[in-house]
């Protein structure tokens, strides 16, 4: 901004010069015309003083004339690349920038309006691509449980599967059910949250005993993996916020933990407070994220290990990453590749 108000400045003043010298020019030339006649007689003076104000008269027009055919021509060039973008634009080529056209990169008001209409093309051209790579993300992950689904249920057509060997294809099945249902869920309500449908319903709560109550519910699954836990809750924290749409954190970032989480692994959660505000941390040993992933990793269907796609759908953190926005917290994230990651989550106790 700073730049273009210097332009801006360099322009009025180009301007300012300009109409001084013409001006000038107007004034000396009349001066002169005036003054040459005086050495005549009464009849050539007023005669001098009538071509002396003719000529003055008609000079000024000449320069209002210039001034105003100048003005007019630019500022129809400036509408009309104004209005070729604006077109472009509305039949969907968001890829479209309207460039300036005046010299010395002296901006005017419309080249503000140009900047605007630039900036605006640039966030629906982002929308554009978010909108393709998000109906891509659903076509692909919705394509792969039903082709297993369908796989499956064509194999339990052949009458000669022993009763083990039908009940493990009804498992995947089940499995790529449970998969598809949380898939369309996630994108319900991240949908829900991104426009705006879902408000915070705050009141007074217990967080120390939901964090517990999630930690708890992955318990089972770590004992299964041969996970060492380890919690450290303080007790009776309140705070004012929404506790389900919480509760949507806490089971992703657990969740996630114990996903990610290779045998023997450590998953830790914290809870602490201060006098301002809470700091809930979620911690493991497991693969760690890269520096690149880092960058991406709250984007929608984005997952930086493909070795462990098929154990979500990528949509998890982007929902921790909204609820968080929305109830006024903050959430940051260290990685280290093979040695574990570590959420942190900040929330005012009064928001």
């Amino acid at each position: 901004m700073k730049k273009k108000a210097r332009k801006q400045l360099v322009r009025v003043i180009i301007n300012a010069i300009g109409s001084f010298l013409c001006c000038s020019v107007v004034l000396g030339a009349s001066m002169i015309l005036f003054f040459y006649g005086l050495d005549m007689t009464e009849e050539m003076i007023k005669h001098r003083a009538m071509l002396t104000f003719s000529s003055i008269v008609f000079l000024s027009f000449l320069f209002v004339a210039q001034d105003m055919i100048r003005s007019w021509y630019g500022e129809k060039r400036q509408v009309k690349r104004i209005m070729k973008g604006m077109e472009a634009i509305t039949r969907g080529d968001f890829s479209y920038r309207i460039e300036h056209i005046n010299r010395f990169e002296l901006f005017n008001q419309y080249d503000e309006i140009i900047d605007g209409i630039n900036r605006m093309a640039k966030e629906l051209e982002s929308s554009e691509t978010m909108k393709k790579d998000f109906i891509s993300n659903v076509s692909h992950e919705l394509k792969t449980p039903l082709s297993t689904i369908s796989a499956y249920c064509e194999i339990l057509q052949d009458p000669s599967l022993s009763e083990e060997e039908r009940n493990e294809r009804i498992s995947m099945i089940l499995k790529n059910v449970k998969k598809l249902s949380n898939l369309v869920s996630n994108i319900l309500k991240l949908n829900k949250l991104e426009n705006q449908e879902i408000y915070p319903e705050k009141r007074n709560f217990d967080l120390s005993a939901r964090v517990a109550s999630s930690f708890l519910s992955y318990v089972d699954a770590c004992e299964e993996k041969g996970l060492v836990i380890n919690a450290s809750v303080k007790d009776d924290v309140r705070i004012y916020s929404d506790p389900d749409l919480l509760d949507i954190v806490w089971n992703n970032l657990i969740g996630n933990a114990v996903k990610f989480t290779p045998k023997g692994g450590k998953i830790s959660v914290s809870l602490k407070e201060n006098e301002e505000e809470v700091i809930v941390s979620v911690s493991d040993t497991g693969v760690g994220i890269s520096q690149e992933s880092l960058k991406h990793i709250f984007e929608r269907f984005y997952q930086g290990d493909t070795s462990h796609q098929t154990e979500g759908n990528g949509l998890g953190l982007s929902l921790v990453k909204r609820v968080v926005e929305i109830v006024g917290g903050e959430i940051s994230v260290d990685s280290t590749e093979r040695q574990g990651s570590i959420f942190e989550i900040k929330l005012k106790k009064e928001s």
